[in-house]
């Protein structure tokens, strides 16, 4: 039985009497596009948050790797972050004055300058934002800038990636790009936990998880995408939705 890279056991999360987790158990394992997906206001991403340790738990235990990285002190986690774990957000949060690439080059944990400066370029290529790689945040298209963002997010090779609400801010076409970036990503081997309330979105994944009221109530595993009829993938994700009422 294959071993979870990442674990959340009895996870709590409370903002004074509000309980917004509920005893969540959670598992993400190799190669898997898990999503979460509710209502606003379920918890999804204070899920995400507290499994990355950018929010404390209440109680319960996050495992990553093997080791319990629940109480871990700031800097050590921290540091973690930094070299474990990938981040994309509703909001690209690029720094405004820096250009896409040296937003992407910025963020880079290790190595020596020349080999962090190729990696930037490779990844921006590979976002297909490469030709706009000298213009700042506000030079660039919403879709471009959270292209950027995603290499950003990939420079240190994180072993998951964070997204949460990622094409959220996105037109349709920007946001079936994204997707396409992310399930490419996927594809090559990249661990990915994502939050969406959009369904389009969620079925590119191969995992997906139903949250309401801080309590994951089911899950739905399908093929992985680009393996199976895109119709027949919608179709079985919308059966589910449906006995969920949601």
């Amino acid at each position: 039985m294959k071993e979870p890279i990442l674990s959340g056991k009895g996870l709590c999360k409370k903002f004074g009497e509000t309980i917004v987790m509920d005893n969540v158990d959670i598992d993400i394992y190799a190669g898997d596009f898990t999503v979460i997906m509710g209502p606003s206001g379920a918890g999804k991403s204070t899920l995400l948050y507290c499994l990355s340790g950018m929010d404390a738990i209440s109680s319960g235990e996050v495992w990553f790797k093997g080791q319990e990285i629940s109480y871990l002190p700031e800097k050590q986690m921290a540091k973690l972050r930094a070299k474990e774990f990938g981040f994309v957000f509703q909001q690209t949060h690029l720094v405004s004055n820096l250009t896409l690439f040296e937003n992407v080059a910025m963020a880079g944990y290790a190595g020596k300058t020349e080999e962090v400066h190729r990696r930037a370029n490779e990844l921006l290529a590979q976002m297909n934002v490469g030709g706009a790689k000298d213009r700042l945040p506000s030079q660039v298209s919403g879709g471009e800038a959270q292209r950027a963002a995603i290499a950003r997010a990939m420079i240190n090779r994180p072993g998951l990636l964070f997204a949460d609400e990622p094409t959220g801010a996105l037109n349709k076409s920007n946001s079936q790009e994204v997707m396409s970036l992310l399930t490419g990503l996927n594809a090559q081997g990249q661990r990915i936990l994502m939050v969406t309330h959009d369904v389009r979105a969620a079925l590119r994944g191969n995992r997906l998880l139903y949250l309401e009221d801080g309590k994951i109530l089911d899950e739905l595993t399908l093929p992985n995408y680009g393996t199976d009829d895109d119709a027949e993938r919608e179709s079985t994700a919308s059966a589910w939705l449906s006995k969920l009422q949601w």
